[in-house]
């Protein structure tokens, strides 16, 4: 198990940054550099992470597969295509399809719409729960909101971004009476996005469909198309449980 563990840390620790040389991965985890030139063999072995002939070593782009794999493996979410493409339609923003993993707001759809090159979110990629209207609604509606507003330490990605523990409190009490989130450049400068949250059959937090674009294109429109988002994921509520990526143990 601890084999494992340690092979899942070093992934975790190429995954943002990589390339990497086995020294540097042995100093970020704290481990021998023995041990990690043994952990690089044994997933270099099945194709996991990829050496470079510069002594670095990335991840492989077996990983793309098996995310892909992945997300057609949450059949409870197959009818949420569709509702992306609309709110693309209806909006002429970029639509968002994302779930709480590793306590943050993970992104495992979309439909590309204006602006895509300078989102910061897409299929793979995350954003904490402070910031970007997907996360700040699944910090108001997870059960583990209260947990998180107190053990988690949040950092700004804008000079808008919610910080504070008190002003976050507040945030997820507004949240969670109007039911929705409106972002305003507060996870990456010109960028504005709405979110809504989806929840199962349980009433418990399953995801946020979100949308996002430049901000000039939400201005005068931020209730017209709230309207929109809402009625569109309207169909999505009442999620049969099923498979969600949960918190890191």
């Amino acid at each position: 198990m601890r084999v494992l563990a340690n092979a899942a840390e070093l992934i975790e620790v190429l995954a943002p940054e990589e390339p990497l040389t086995a020294a540097v991965i042995a100093q970020r985890m704290d481990i021998p550099r023995s041990n990690a030139y043994r952990l690089l063999d044994g997933l270099a072995a099945i194709s996991l992470v990829s050496p470079l002939g510069d002594g670095r070593v990335r991840l492989s782009s077996r990983w793309l597969h098996l995310a892909d794999a992945a997300r057609q493996g949450m059949h409870e979410w197959d009818d949420a295509s569709p509702v992306l493409d609309r709110l693309v339609e209806r909006t002429g923003q970029t639509a968002f399809l994302s779930v709480l993993a590793d306590d943050a707001a993970f992104c495992i759809d979309w439909v590309q719409g204006p602006g895509i090159d300078i989102l910061a979110t897409r299929p793979g990629r995350s954003l904490p729960l402070n910031a970007g209207a997907s996360g700040r609604v699944m910090l108001a509606f997870s059960n583990r909101s209260g947990e998180l507003l107190s053990t988690t330490h949040f950092t700004a990605l804008t000079a808008t971004t919610l910080v504070d523990p008190d002003v976050l409190r507040a945030d997820v009490e507004l949240t969670r009476a109007q039911g929705f989130v409106f972002s305003d450049e507060d996870a990456a400068a010109g960028i504005t996005g709405i979110a809504v949250p989806v929840f199962d059959d349980g009433h418990e937090l399953a995801g946020t469909v979100s949308i996002a674009g430049l901000t000039p294109s939400f201005h005068g429109r931020a209730e017209e198309l709230t309207a929109v988002l809402i009625d569109e994921t309207s169909s999505l509520q009442g999620r049969p449980r099923g498979y969600r990526p949960g918190r890191r143990r």
